[in-house]
């Protein structure tokens, strides 16, 4: 394609099967590009409208996007873009923490791309071309961005900005010069999020709750999937906020509060009858607690509560109180990143025990294969503590009990 006369510049993406292809149309036209495309044997059809020379073309600007660590990360700001009119193609690179924006600057700012990413929380560095956020500098035409219906989703909700407009009308500056929330109007609601897999997302959705107008506090739970935000009822409601997550990239839901909710948790650590009913005691005695089951053969806990009154992370606290380890249990074994966790701990478990039966079974070695072949150490290991038993052997009897009967024990409880 770069030996094709007219050809500016060529930005393919695998991932999204798009060919984002700069040209100058008084040499060569988008056919003409297709037909170029075509000719290589990939078929090819134009995705987007030809930029004429009447018109301005599209432009591509780079951006530093720090705070990204996965894939969903990605998705997150993909789509938030995808939405906006005057954005052409979005490709970003996870490794250099780096965004290549297409875009038509007679429809949309650079400025106003950059809120849009920093509204699904992340942070943008200023692209390389200052003087384009420079609204005195001659030529650059400022657009008013929050009266585009276009970009209207990523920076509020229709319903909430005219509670927004109405609650700042009603509002009550304090004596230092700020306002402050009526104790009556403050609502706490929690969310069931899905979609986040590590604490990129859940920063990501911390900022950009906390961007918007009436969120008062946010805290997010990686490991129950769930966030609770603390709002202004006069300013926003909780389904504006479930919105609002979803459009930072993540599937949302308000917790319905007139039934309860149900939690299974694998507990590790019980050996006896007693350890059960030292968990059912500690987690029987929250708040918001109806019924408690804990299975020792099956090592779980089944826990009905009122998700108004105690949360997923008061439960596993009581039960990391009392003295055991606890994972959220996953109903269909699905949850990528439970399993994670669970396999994590596994490994550290198996790795204890490794080096565990390292330190002991090293010293045996010596004992029963080097010593004897060692004049000075011999004479030693042979030494009879009694007749009929050499030191050297006492000394392996003692080194393997341990192994044998305490590193090796979950062999035989598992057989």
């Amino acid at each position: 394609m770069t030996d094709v006369a007219g050809v500016v510049s060529v930005d393919v993406s695998l991932e999204n099967e798009q060919a984002v292809v700069e040209i100058d149309t008084q040499t060569v036209t988008a056919d003409e590009i297709t037909q170029a495309i075509e000719a290589c044997g990939f078929d090819a059809q134009l995705a987007g409208k030809e930029s004429s020379s009447s018109s301005s073309s599209a432009e591509v600007v780079q951006l530093g996007v720090h705070g990204m660590t996965c894939q969903s990360c990605v998705r997150a700001i993909k789509s938030a873009l995808g939405d906006v009119a005057g954005i052409g193609s979005v490709e970003i690179s996870l490794e250099d923490e780096r965004a290549d924006v297409s875009y038509d600057p007679q429809a949309i700012t650079v400025a106003a791309i950059v809120r849009a990413i920093e509204a699904c929380g992340f942070e943008v560095d200023d692209p390389l071309e200052a003087d384009e956020f420079e609204a005195d500098d001659p030529g650059f035409d400022v657009v008013d961005d929050s009266k585009d219906p276009s970009i209207q989703p990523l920076l509020q909700p229709q319903s909430a900005l005219s509670s927004f407009s109405k609650g700042k009308a009603e509002e009550a500056p304090s004596s230092s010069g700020e306002t402050l929330t009526p104790p009556d109007s403050v609502v706490s609601a929690q969310f069931d999020v899905r979609g986040m897999t590590c604490s990129s997302c859940v920063a990501s959705i911390e900022r950009g709750l906390a961007r918007r107008a009436g969120i008062i506090d946010v805290s997010v739970s990686l490991l129950a999937q769930r966030a609770t935000v603390r709002f202004d009822g006069g300013m926003t409601t909780a389904a504006a906020v479930a919105q609002w997550i979803e459009e930072l990239g993540f599937e949302a839901c308000v917790v319905d509060f007139g039934k309860a909710s149900r939690l299974a948790l694998n507990v590790y650590g019980m050996t006896c009858a007693s350890c059960v009913a030292a968990i059912e005691r500690a987690v029987g005695r929250l708040p918001g607690v109806e019924s408690v089951s804990v299975s020792l053969a099956l090592e779980t806990a089944a826990i009905e509560y009122r998700a108004g009154e105690v949360g997923v992370r008061q439960l596993v606290a009581a039960v990391e109180a009392a003295g055991f380890d606890v994972l959220v249990a996953s109903a269909a074994r699905s949850n990528t990143q439970l399993e994670s966790l669970q396999r994590t701990r596994d490994i550290l478990a198996w790795r204890r025990r490794f080096f565990l039966s390292l330190w002991f079974s090293v010293p045996v070695i010596l004992l029963a294969k080097a010593a004897p072949h060692i004049a000075a150490l011999a004479r030693v290991v042979t030494w009879q503590v009694v007749a009929g038993l050499p030191l050297g052997a006492l000394c392996q009897l003692l080194l393997t009990t341990p192994l044998q009967f305490g590193v090796g024990a979950v062999f035989y409880r598992n057989a």
